[in-house]
């Protein structure tokens, strides 16, 4: 009976390992959507600050055009914070996960290896 409780604890221990890698891979995936928004967001800002540097009176200007792209641009990167937002948001739901999937295997691995260790005795 002892060895097939061992047997079931290593199971869970392995089962509990990989629950804790998936957790950690969605951490992961969301802190690179995350980087991938905050770039997106640095270079809309970036080319609103050049053309607004640039002195030059072009036919955007003449016609108004260099505000109406400025003005999309704007929205460009208020959709974008949004997106950054909800993914924060997902990001602390997934570190929450995290952290309790990574709890559980640790306590999962040391009852199984306590175990090993209480058969080898």
């Amino acid at each position: 009976m002892s060895g097939r409780r061992d047997g079931n604890l290593a199971g869970m221990a392995d089962l509990a390992g990989m629950i804790r890698d998936s957790e950690l891979a969605k951490v992961a995936r969301t802190l690179q959507h995350m980087a991938r928004i905050e770039a997106d967001i640095a270079r809309l800002r970036d080319s609103l600050a050049r053309r607004g540097a640039e002195g030059d009176l072009d036919a955007a200007r003449q016609t108004g055009m260099d505000l109406v792209w400025a003005g999309q641009v704007d929205a460009q990167i208020r959709r974008k914070l949004g997106q950054l937002a909800a993914l924060r948001a997902s990001h602390e739901a997934a570190l929450s996960d995290a952290r309790r999937a990574f709890g559980r295997a640790e306590v999962l691995s040391k009852l199984s290896e306590a175990a090993r260790q209480g058969k080898r005795r």
